[in-house]
């Protein structure tokens, strides 16, 4: 709309310019569409990473359950199913014996039964044990072998005794499923000390050094003079050893002695 020099304005002809304005592209449906497509993206998403880490853990649970019953299929066999072997089989022979009126073959028979029963009894505590939430504590494991240790050498002419033994060894964890194995193979030394050694005197000692614990089981007996003597008792604690990686060392010096070491790692337990 103008006007001329004179004032006058055009009231009929005007000129009119259309603007069509389009809005930005965050106000536009399109832009709505994909927004609330890709919300539903990703909420399917998160759905599906939280279901797949349940079935993980699911996973994780059963393999854990799976290796347990295996583990502790292993050990009743190992444990209970040759302790029972032998038990049934020297009550065969105290029949055969008894029914021949050989009663001091008989009763030395009865006695290698009441052995057996012990080792039985003591092998079903220690398995007990072992599935119990604070087995895997150093201290509790350690408090085990030396508790062991002072049944067994108490009526004996062996002395024993301990170094590194205390309440810092609570601060302390083994690797999960372990406490079992050390606690055996420990025993199973103290037991060829006992067997072969013809000693007189025995240490168990304690020491931590960073993220690992030296278990030393040590006599003053005549030593290991060949491979294949105490063999078999070598054998399965090098094949426990290995079952939770750890070293085993077996050293005699001088023909006179034993030292038996278990290195094996540890956690501080940050709950203590």
């Amino acid at each position: 709309k103008s006007s001329n020099n004179e004032g006058v304005w055009n009231e009929d002809n005007i000129t009119k310019l259309y603007l069509d304005v389009k809005p930005p592209f965050w106000r536009q449906l399109w832009f709505y569409f994909i927004c609330i497509t890709g919300i539903f993206i990703l909420v399917y998403i998160y759905y599906k990473y939280k279901l797949n880490a349940k079935l993980e853990i699911q996973k994780a649970i059963h393999e854990e359950n799976e290796r347990v019953r295996k583990m502790a299929s292993q050990d009743l066999h190992d444990e209970f199913g040759n302790s029972l072997t032998r038990i049934t089989i020297l009550t065969e022979q105290i029949k055969s014996r008894l029914a021949s009126q050989k009663y001091d073959e008989a009763s030395t028979l009865l006695t290698k039964i009441s052995d057996n029963s012990s080792r039985l009894y003591q092998g079903t505590k220690d398995f007990i044990w072992s599935i119990k939430s604070d087995s895997d504590n150093l201290f509790e494991a350690i408090a085990r072998i030396k508790d062991y240790a002072e049944d067994v050498l108490s009526s004996g002419d062996i002395s024993f005794s301990t170094q590194g033994v205390s309440e810092e060894l609570k601060l302390f964890t083994l690797p999960k499923a372990s406490s079992r194995h050390v606690v055996m193979i420990i025993k199973e030394a103290i037991s060829n000390t006992i067997k072969h050694s013809k000693a007189t005197e025995t240490i168990l000692s304690i020491r931590i050094e960073n993220n690992y614990v030296n278990i030393i089981w040590k006599d003053n007996g005549k030593g290991i003079r060949s491979k294949n003597e105490n063999g078999n008792g070598l054998e399965n604690m090098k094949s426990r050893a290995s079952t939770i990686k750890a070293d085993f060392k077996v050293e005699t010096e001088n023909e006179k002695g034993t030292n038996i070491t278990l290195l094996i790692p540890i956690q501080k337990d940050e709950t203590k």
